[in-house]
């Protein structure tokens, strides 16, 4: 295992972007404010994956998946709108989530809010196609 925490993390520096979460909307992905996200540019992002696309022009972290032949980005969470795409090409995608870190500590318990989870959807973990 490597001794420093890039290495290991970052293995190709150049394909990997950072994110920190400005709020709980992806909490039912298991992501909450103030987490920071290593995203991999160059990842085939694959059905089931965390990916970080744009949503109503902004970054955010959604679930990859398929339904009925078309694309949902979904964040899992009652109060967060699925984004519902026909084609690859409406999306617009910067990478998958390979790493997500935990802040944690009394700052991070008083910025939280609860948030009621929904249950995933169930569809078939299969990588995409073109």
């Amino acid at each position: 295992m490597p001794k420093d925490l890039n290495l290991l993390l970052q293995p190709q520096p150049d394909q990997i972007r950072h994110m920190r979460l400005g709020t709980d909307d992806a909490q039912g992905l298991g992501l909450r404010q103030g987490d920071l996200l290593l995203i991999d540019t160059l990842a085939e992002p694959r059905f089931g994956d965390i990916v970080v696309a744009s949503v109503s022009g902004r970054w955010k972290p959604r679930r990859l998946q398929r339904l009925s032949g078309r694309i949902i980005l979904t964040a899992q969470t009652v109060a967060t709108a699925d984004a519902i795409f026909e084609t690859w090409a409406q999306l617009d995608m910067l990478g998958v989530v390979v790493f997500s870190i935990h802040q944690h500590g009394q700052e991070a318990r008083q910025t939280r809010r609860k948030m009621t989870v929904r249950p995933p959807v169930s569809l078939p973990h299969s990588s995409r196609s073109r």
